[in-house]
């Protein structure tokens, strides 16, 4: 949603932007308790970086946080992996 809004603002009309502004603002407590276990690390990046992006745009210094820690985290567990193959493996998980 934060990526069309975003992206797309020139295509989607007044009342849509409005919605989607809605929905998104309403999503953001309940996306900070949201655990993704993917089998592609970019998933949870992008839910990450778009907890900041919205939290952000909306004033809510609890969604910055929570992204930006959990990306912290997700840097942590990665660079404290001390063999190339096993860094590999949380990647690619």
């Amino acid at each position: 949603m934060l990526a069309v809004l975003l992206c797309e603002r020139a295509r989607i009309t007044d009342a849509t932007a409005t919605n989607l502004e809605t929905q998104i603002r309403r999503s953001l407590p309940e996306a900070l308790l949201c655990e993704w276990h993917d089998g592609n690390v970019n998933h949870p990046l992008a839910a990450w970086a778009a907890l900041i992006l919205a939290g952000e745009r909306w004033g809510d210094a609890t969604a910055v946080a929570g992204g930006a820690g959990r990306l912290r985290a997700f840097a942590r567990i990665v660079g404290n992996r001390r063999q190339a193959r096993h860094r590999q493996a949380v990647f690619s998980e």
